[in-house]
């Protein structure tokens, strides 16, 4: 396993990692019932975020709401942060989340058929 991104609250930092049981609490949490959807809400957040990073204070409680609850259901060690504090450690420091996002998108379900370990599309072989 190679290195987990981290964020870093009052100047620990804290490990994040993202599955299917990070992405099905964060839906219960925004009230969406499905896996594409939850995953939609976090795309979208983020690239609001990364879009006005110069001026994120001024990005909408919805987009900032998504984004504090990630971070909160990816945290590994057990925590007490509220979605509101996590929220604050990212507008300290934006891109801290530019790690955050990669490891998010790691976790997606992707078929060893058509992805090989690497990341690379698999060709396929022609059978004479």
């Amino acid at each position: 396993m190679g290195k987990r991104a981290t964020i870093k609250i009052k100047g620990k930092p804290y490990a994040l990692e993202f599955g299917y049981g990070s992405v099905r609490a964060l839906g219960a949490t925004l009230g969406d019932d499905t896996y594409d959807g939850t995953v939609m809400l976090v795309v979208d957040a983020l690239q609001e975020l990364d879009n006005n990073k110069e001026n994120a204070g001024n990005l909408p409680f919805k987009t900032l709401d998504v984004i504090g609850h990630l971070v909160s259901v990816g945290i590994v060690e057990d925590h007490d942060f509220s979605s509101d504090k996590l929220v604050e450690a990212v507008l300290q420091d934006v891109g801290q989340m530019v790690p955050i996002f990669k490891e998010f998108i790691k976790s997606f379900p992707v078929s060893k058929e058509v992805v090989g370990e690497v990341g690379e599309k698999k060709s396929k072989k022609k059978t004479p």
